[in-house]
Parts: structure tokens; sequence; C-alpha cells
């Protein structure tokens, strides 16, 4: 004999109850070891960030943590923020930033600020080629024979500074990755206990 409809019904209504119980069981523990993991991050985070140990972690699209700082890419500069998200300053070159970081982390805040004016420099050098170059093209169009000249010797001048600029950051920054301004100290504080 065949079941009854009745009986199929219940039984079919019980087979979705299941798996409706089953699937919000599922999104809960879900969303709670979701929680978990997110405040056990941010926990080591916290101890990442706290320690002696310089960390440098890419933590989204464009932005990355640097010691106690954050790192932010926008268009082609580099803004280095603390961890109160005051603007500290824009670099146009990532890896003085990186070390402006680590130096300012070491409390080297000299060797911070030299990449600082570094930077500046190299920034408002690049914007003066730019800018002398946008001029040449100009009077190139406008046939004025005064101004190509004058931003021809303008620009005689800038580009060889620029250069120099340039060489002389690529050099400090190869010299600080090799600084022992990296390690972590903990046998100098050993030695001060004794």
């Amino acid at each position: 004999m065949g079941k009854s409809p009745i009986t199929k019904k219940s039984q079919n209504n019980q087979h979705l109850s299941k798996q409706a119980t089953m699937t919000a069981a599922a999104e809960v523990i879900t969303e709670v070891a979701a929680r978990m993991l997110d405040r056990w991050t941010q926990k080591e985070l916290k101890v990442l960030i706290d320690s002696r140990a310089f960390v440098c972690l890419d933590v989204g699209k464009h932005l990355y943590r640097v010691g106690k700082f954050v790192l932010k890419k926008q268009h082609n500069a580099w803004i280095v923020k603390n961890q109160y998200g005051v603007t500290l300053h824009t670099f146009s070159v990532a890896p003085a930033a990186v070390l402006f970081c680590l130096y300012e982390s070491r409390n080297m805040c000299h060797k911070a600020q030299e990449f600082v004016r570094m930077d500046a420099a190299f920034t408002k050098m690049s914007q003066e080629v730019t800018d002398y170059t946008h001029g040449l093209k100009q009077a190139v169009r406008s046939h004025n024979t005064f101004k190509q000249d004058l931003f021809l010797a303008r620009l005689s001048i800038s580009r060889p500074r620029l250069e120099n600029l340039k060489t002389n950051m690529q050099k400090t920054i190869y010299s600080a990755k090799y600084s022992k301004v990296w390690e972590t100290k903990n046998h100098e504080t050993a030695r001060n206990r004794n």
C-alpha cells in the first residue's frame, strides 16, 4: 500500500525543517568563527605593533602597517600617518617613507628628518623639471624663441640637480638597508641590565 499524502507532506516538512536548522546552525557557526578570528587577528596585530621588532604588514589595497605607523598610497604619493590618524608627512618615494617609519619607531629622529628633507627636495626638483618641460613645450608651440632658450637653460641646470638628488637618495636608502637599525636591540637591553 502507498503512503498517504499527509504522511509524505509531513516527512517533506520535517526534511525542510532539518535543512533550515542545519543552514541556520552553519551560519551561526560561521559568524562566531569569523568574530573569533577577527578578535585574534586584532590581538596579534596589537602584539606585533607593540613589540620591539619592526614589522611591515600589507593590510589592504594600497594600505600598510609599518611599525606603529600607517602608510597609504594615494596616486603617486605615500602618506605616513601615526597611530592616531594624524598625517606626519607625504613622501614621493616608498622606501624613504618606510625608512622614515623605521627611524621614527627607533627614536632616531635626526635620521628620520634626513629622509623628510631628501624627499621634499626631490619632490620640489621633480616638480620644477616637470614645469620647465611643460613651459618649453608651450614655447615651442607658440614659436617664442626667447622662452625656449630660457626654459632650456633652466632645464640644463635642473635636470643634473634632480639626477644628483636621486643618486644621493638611492645611496642613502641603500646604506640604510644595511645598517644595524633593523635589529631589535634585545642584546643591548640585556647588557645594560648587568
